[in-house]
């Protein structure tokens, strides 16, 4: 029981630990207001002040899209009915910034858009999940890889903002940490 224990305590003091760390940076990124205009180099810049990692950069983009971008049930849903080219347009970074909604790829899309405006190489991921059930979803997912000081990371800012209760057509907004950096 004792290596069981104690591999688990330095884990939960990481995890721990890496909560911390952030703390001036989250707060930065919930106090940032939306931009006036949906430029994304102006948000990334505001994002950016105080920080001086690559990775505190990416922590703020995380934390101001899982705070300010609602999950789009509407979209999600509608999605067989609409033009594949119509649903990548109401994706991009502009977009999401004007209409403050997206799906998954809108997450990532601006993701994206904040680490290349600021030199961070950062790549969509398109795949398919298991959901909270542990069934395999057929309606696909996307999120990020980005790589931070020298690091590659796996990035979602879509899980990390909440979860959606299909059943109830509801989603509910809840900051999860755990979807930022997951090796």
């Amino acid at each position: 029981m004792k290596q069981l224990t104690i591999p688990a305590f330095f884990l939960l003091l990481a995890f721990v630990a890496q909560a911390q760390g952030f703390t001036k940076i989250d707060a930065h990124a919930r106090s940032t207001p939306f931009p006036q205009k949906q430029d994304t180099k102006a948000l990334a810049q505001a994002l950016s002040v105080g920080c001086t990692t690559e990775k505190e950069k990416v922590r703020a983009f995380f934390v101001w899209i899982a705070d300010n971008i609602k999950y789009d049930i509407k979209s999600f849903e509608n999605r067989s009915d609409t033009d594949p080219k119509e649903q990548e347009e109401k994706q991009n970074p502009q977009h999401v910034l004007r209409a403050k909604k997206a799906v998954c790829a809108g997450y990532s899309n601006l993701l994206i858009a904040l680490c290349k405006e600021s030199g961070i190489k950062a790549l969509r991921v398109d795949g398919i999940t298991k959901n909270y059930r542990g069934t395999v979803s057929r309606a696909g997912h996307a999120w990020c890889l980005v790589r931070a000081d020298g690091t590659w990371g796996l990035i979602d800012a879509t899980w990390g903002a909440g979860d959606v209760d299909f059943d109830e057509g509801r989603y509910h907004e809840h900051f999860k940490e755990n979807y930022f950096f997951s090796p």
